[in-house]
């Protein structure tokens, strides 16, 4: 798409069938780019979800940028912060990006909407991040609900499992219907 195409947004991401793309660096720059320009809360929410295949430090930045930006939808910013959970290196000494990606997750578990605070509880752990276990200790009573219709309560317990080398995630709680709207429909 040329500069100037945010109309074809919509269009592009309807037909799109990311089995069938190569990831190209010139689709993940297309990716960051809808992460950052997208038109509207669900092209950028569809955006953050195509993230999940792009590796690319484009696609790494634009989520760190949506994650940590304080008027993006909070769902668009819980769908980053998913993505940016496994980002991080398991190499020391850390590089910046990976400096980075913790202080926004750290950040986010400190959030006030309930749904950024889920997601920043499951990047704590696909980061395997031993200094968030303080603050996932204390959310582990927090009944706040995620969109996948879990409590925060529950991602952080789970989360605090794994990070401590127990089996996690072996059975789901009962699911609630989620407050949120369909990410489709933002």
């Amino acid at each position: 798409m040329r500069k100037g195409d945010r109309d074809n947004w919509h269009r592009a991401l309807e037909i799109l069938n990311c089995n069938s793309v190569a990831i190209t660096g010139r689709f993940e720059r297309w990716v960051a780019r809808g992460i950052r320009e997208g038109s509207g809360p669900s092209v950028r929410f569809r955006f953050a979800q195509l993230a999940a295949d792009c590796h690319g430090h484009w696609v790494t930045s634009a989520l760190l940028a949506a994650a940590s930006d304080e008027s993006e939808h909070f769902l668009v910013r819980g769908r980053c912060l998913e993505n940016l959970g496994g980002r991080a290196s398991d190499f020391r000494p850390r590089t910046y990006r990976d400096r980075k990606i913790y202080k926004v997750i750290r950040d986010c578990l400190y959030h006030r909407h309930p749904n950024i605070r889920f997601w920043a509880c499951f990047a704590a752990w696909g980061a395997q991040m031993r200094s968030a276990v303080a603050r996932l200790r204390e959310l582990k009573s927090d009944q706040g609900l995620g969109d996948m219709g879990w409590t925060v309560g529950y991602e952080a317990t789970e989360a605090l499992k794994s990070i401590q080398g127990k089996r996690a995630w072996e059975k789901e709680p009962p699911r609630r219907k989620s407050p949120y709207p369909c990410p489709l429909s933002l």
